[in-house]
């Protein structure tokens, strides 16, 4: 969260309980609560070989921005 757009990460349903809409549970509780902060927008951090992942977010609105690329660099 950085007062208007809220980042979402590491969001995961153990495998023998997926499919009974808790991951859509837990984005709607999210989303209600940052929209109560403010926010404007929300976006979620997915790997590119996730598929299960991006049919996830593909299902419940989201979409992927090819443009963007995340960096990332070690603490020295």
């Amino acid at each position: 969260w950085d007062g208007w757009r809220a980042h979402l990460y590491r969001r995961a349903v153990r495998p023998d309980l997926r499919g009974r809409g808790i991951a859509a549970g837990l984005l709607r509780r999210a989303e209600v609560r940052l929209a109560a902060l403010g926010a404007a927008r929300l976006d979620a951090m997915v790997l590119e070989q996730n598929g299960l992942g991006q049919s996830f977010w593909a299902t419940v609105g989201f979409s992927a921005q090819p443009e963007w690329r995340r960096w990332v660099r070690a603490v020295e």
